[in-house]
């Protein structure tokens, strides 16, 4: 009998985790030593009865998926036919999932199934069938029709009011001009730009080696150095609680990184960095404390990213990456944001506001300057870059500054120094950003 405390809600987390936990170590090569063991009892979860109309069935099958090898992919087909046919309200989403992993059967099912849901009314429709279906059908050789699929399923998420969902999509598009984020560091001096962001402080806790941008490190805080951080406060609001969420973030991170040159992960424990952060005179909760001490750690310590597919992944969780940080969707997950910031903004209207400590910077521009809208010429920077209104939706507040004491410039014909005063929980009532 599964225990009750894997369902109401659904939890592909704790399932994946309590399958690798019961099912032995994984042996040299990242493999389960029990894996169709592990595969079966994510079979049964999925058909359980206490999983019915639950969201998570989606994403947990998935996950399943990701189990199998490339040449077991007939048998995985099989296995979302009968977890499709238990479920049959997700329907549209698990039939994507079905149709993505197969041929021209695919391309067919993938088709259709579009079909029929484009006769519901918007709100019944299941946009985690865009998630899937415009890269299968550009996979397929039909690039303009999963570029049409992917325009479509953005407005209508947005239309729904769920631009995060609008925007994962584009970001999965077939279409360039949908991948803002890549499409935003084209050229030499967009590299720079970023570079010098994203260099300052990022949730991640990036930092460039030496005078060099295009070699970073990043620190990574290991499930049990991480659990003891939340414990301790030692990490603050714009951090996860969900260690999955905080690794999901750090792949995202590492992956953006890898455009503009070498990156590496090194695990840190947070016992020696209060052991620096004592002999240093720093506060061992400030990121740029944990940053100091990442710069005095041997490059024997780190780990190049991306590993190879059938080589651990580099959160040392001894999975195989493929089936781990790097399975296809992993990242695409959105973070839920549990912190909120109080900044100070100074100027010739100098006023406070209160924003979610992951809102994007053309966001914020609307607040900040209310009167102007969420258009015009305006422009963040920090250090020597700049990021103007083009770029904008692709850079969060964290990139900027994460820190209470952290600040960076707003610039809409009159200059203003933003400051980051306070970083608190997220109010689930009161977490709209405002002028306070």
């Amino acid at each position: 009998m599964l225990p009750d405390i894997f369902f109401h809600p659904l939890k592909p987390t704790q399932v994946l985790d309590t399958v690798y936990d019961q099912l032995g170590e994984p042996d040299e090569f990242g493999e389960l030593t029990n894996e169709s063991a592990a595969r079966e009892t994510v079979r049964q979860v999925l058909l359980d009865p206490r999983s019915q109309g639950d969201p998570g069935v989606f994403e947990l099958a998935w996950e399943l998926v990701d189990l199998y090898d490339d040449d077991e992919l007939h048998d995985a087909v099989e296995l979302l036919t009968e977890v499709l046919n238990a479920h049959p309200d997700q329907r549209f989403a698990l039939g994507a999932l079905r149709a993505a992993h197969r041929d021209a059967e695919g391309l067919v099912e993938m088709e259709a199934l579009h079909r029929d849901m484009s006769f519901l009314l918007p709100e019944r429709r299941d946009i985690r069938l865009y998630y899937l279906a415009p890269a299968f059908l550009a996979e397929q050789g039909q690039t303009d029709r999963g570029a049409l699929l992917a325009r479509e399923g953005a407005a209508l998420a947005r239309s729904l009011g769920l631009e995060e969902e609008a925007e994962r999509i584009e970001e999965r598009s077939p279409d360039p001009e949908h991948r803002q984020q890549s499409s935003a560091r084209l050229g030499s001096a967009m590299e720079e730009l970023l570079s010098a962001v994203r260099t300052a402080a990022t949730p991640s806790g990036k930092r460039a080696l030496g005078g060099e941008r295009s070699s970073f490190r990043m620190a990574y805080l290991p499930a049990r150095e991480y659990a003891k951080g939340l414990a301790e406060g030692l990490l603050d609001a714009t951090f996860p609680l969900d260690h999955e969420d905080y690794r999901r973030e750090l792949e995202s991170s590492l992956h953006d990184s890898a455009e503009l040159g070498r990156v590496s992960v090194v695990a840190i424990d947070l016992a020696e960095v209060d052991t620096f952060a004592k002999r240093t005179g720093r506060d061992p909760k400030r990121r740029s404390t944990r940053l100091a001490y990442l710069s005095t750690l041997p490059d024997k310590d780190a780990i190049s990213w991306p590993p190879e597919r059938n080589t651990p992944c580099w959160c040392t969780s001894q999975r195989k990456y493929k089936k781990c940080c790097g399975r296809p969707g992993f990242r695409d997950q959105p973070v839920p944001d549990r912190g909120r910031a109080i900044l100070r903004v100074d100027g010739p209207q100098p006023l406070r506001v209160q924003v979610p400590s992951r809102i994007r910077l053309d966001r914020l521009h609307a607040v900040i300057d209310a009167d102007a809208g969420a258009g015009g010429h305006y422009s963040f920077s920090v250090q020597d870059g700049e990021i103007d209104a083009d770029q904008a939706p692709d850079a969060t507040l964290s990139q900027l500054a994460n820190e209470p004491g952290q600040s960076f410039g707003y610039h809409n014909g009159r200059d203003h120094r933003v400051t980051v005063e306070e970083i608190v929980p997220v109010d689930p009532a009161d977490n709209q950003p405002r002028v306070i």
